[in-house]
């Protein structure tokens, strides 16, 4: 019965909520004047109570109870924030709480980012109606390194500096602190760069040092061990991602192995904001619609929630300046990937030397990184790289993790680990290249292979593909020091001349999905 409960202004009341060591967890509760549902939503996050309010609004004016929760050591909220170590049992103690309240009806625990990881926590060792997690950060290994262990640099920096060892965020710092310094992550050692800003955070390098040993080949791995200690059912999923996020992988991992037969993933064109690049055929999407399906859900009104179906629900994203048609619409598959594998097309390429397979990379003028789906026609023109191409394509899609295959590695000096840097390369009739997605292996192997983030993907017609390797994409990834030791404590970074014999990339396709754009359309329409 998911109908507006009216305009007027809900109820608040502010509460500490006790923690289990009786830190007090600060809390607002807003209640719609005109209830209409019984559900309330449980909303734990980093970001500030503040922060959320307005979209808390909208929740109560749509008939629902929130429950607006600082986490730990955040804003309001008594302790120390350690990030993704206490959100479990400080989301098991809220909802104890809560239920002695005499709160009735059903609960369903709801955020987006760090804020879906809080959401996630508790399912399985308390009675839920349901989870709804949007762009989910699982956990913080999956944030700063890649899934192989490599460490990501200036992602961590970026949130660090904002977030990390701090009450109250500091806002945009990075941003500011690099429009003033182009050097800004040149000293070295990595670890110690905060101390260059003049910075005062223990906790940058002891996050790197923590999921050193972490098994990161996903985010999943804390929520399968809580799983596994499940001594409640697991309750039903709607996860909502997009294929412009950082956080796309985990978006798809999560719902492929959510443990309850009613999980949903939505996941559109869109950046972590919920929005769509204006280059898609989207246009700014905003999260008002996105907004009203979730709510749909969230009531249960037509049993989706309640059904125990398992659906991808997607939307590809098209990028600048390619030409398709018609305009994209919305498919739907219960598996993915998509369909067995015997069943889902995979096209496997291997890719033709464009470039010298030999080149030198120097730390000290270290290959340029771009974040997101860019032109990158300005780095394609460097001779610190090799670039291998595929003959023109068909008009397809790709949906799924790319896989790039490297062979014939090798580096003067030789026999250490050093980092092997990957740019997959769209090149369209007429436009310029733009990055699909960017991975790093570290390895001291001839022969490696690595998954890139999952796309999907309309691929205009007479399209090439084209791969880059790197010692270095600076400042995403650490600079390499190319002598083995740890690029994040290394003082020493030297040049080396790198060389390639053979790159072999897969691209997994989409086979027979169902259309399910009216579905989706009258959802979102609905007031």
């Amino acid at each position: 019965m998911n109908r507006p409960a009216g305009n007027a202004a809900p109820l608040l009341r502010y509460v500490g909520v006790p923690a289990a060591d009786g830190s007090a967890l600060a809390t607002v509760i807003v209640d719609a004047q005109q209830p209409v549902s019984e559900v309330t939503l449980l909303w734990r996050s980093p970001y500030g109570r503040a922060a959320h309010l307005g979209e808390a609004f909208g929740w109560a004016r749509r008939g629902f109870r929130v429950v607006l929760q600082d986490v730990r050591g955040r804003h309001d909220s008594e302790g120390t924030f350690e990030p993704y170590q206490n959100e479990r049992a400080d989301g098991l103690a809220t909802l104890e709480w809560i239920a002695r309240q005499g709160i009735s009806g059903a609960i369903i625990t709801y955020g987006a980012s760090y804020a879906a990881h809080c959401a996630l926590a508790p399912a399985g060792a308390t009675p839920l109606a349901g989870v709804l997690a949007t762009v989910p950060a699982l956990d913080h290994a999956s944030c700063i390194r890649e899934r192989n262990g490599a460490p990501r640099l200036y992602a961590h920096a970026q949130w660090w500096l904002e977030h990390g060892d701090t009450r109250i965020p500091r806002g945009p710092l990075l941003d500011l602190l690099a429009a003033g310094d182009p050097d800004l992550f040149a000293a070295i050692p990595v670890a110690q760069l905060p101390a260059r800003w003049g910075i005062e955070l223990p906790g940058f390098a002891a996050a790197w040092n923590r999921t050193t040993d972490h098994p990161t080949t996903s985010g999943m791995n804390l929520l399968r061990s809580w799983w596994a200690r499940a001594t409640e059912p697991i309750p039903p999923l709607l996860c909502i991602g997009g294929w412009a996020d950082a956080c796309t992988d985990d978006a798809l991992q999560l719902w492929q192995e959510w443990p309850h037969p009613s999980a949903r993933l939505l996941i559109g064109p869109w950046a972590h904001t919920l929005r769509a690049p204006v280059d898609t055929h989207w246009g700014a999407v905003g999260t008002a619609k996105v907004g009203a399906l979730a709510a749909s859900w969230v009531d249960d009104e037509d049993g989706v929630r309640s059904r125990g179906t398992r659906a991808l629900i997607s939307s590809p994203r098209c990028l600048a300046g390619t030409r398709v048609a018609p305009t994209p619409g919305w498919s739907r598959w219960d598996r993915y990937p998509p369909g067995p594998p015997t069943d889902t097309p995979q096209v496997e390429h291997t890719l033709d030397a464009r470039t010298a397979t030999t080149f030198d990379a120097d730390p000290w003028y270290p290959h340029p990184s771009r974040l997101g789906h860019v032109p990158v026609d300005d780095v394609l023109v460097r001779t610190d790289a090799a670039v291998f191409g595929s003959a023109r394509v068909q008009e397809g899609v790709v949906l799924g993790a790319p896989r790039v295959l490297l062979d014939g590695l090798g580096s003067t000096p030789g026999g250490v680990v050093i980092d092997w840097a990957i740019r997959l390369i769209l090149q369209a009739p007429d436009t310029p290249a733009l990055q699909v997605g960017t991975a790093c292996v570290r390895t001291a192997d001839t022969r490696t292979e690595t998954s890139l983030p999952a796309v999907h993907l309309i691929v205009p017609d007479g399209s090439r593909w084209q791969v880059q390797i790197t010692a270095h994409q600076f400042p995403l990834y650490p600079r390499d020091p190319q002598t083995g030791e740890n690029p994040l404590t290394a003082t020493d970074l030297r040049s080396a001349r790198r060389s390639i014999s053979t790159v072999l990339l897969l691209l997994p396709g989409a086979s027979d999905p169902a259309d399910c754009s009216e579905e989706v359309t009258a959802l979102w329409s609905r007031p």
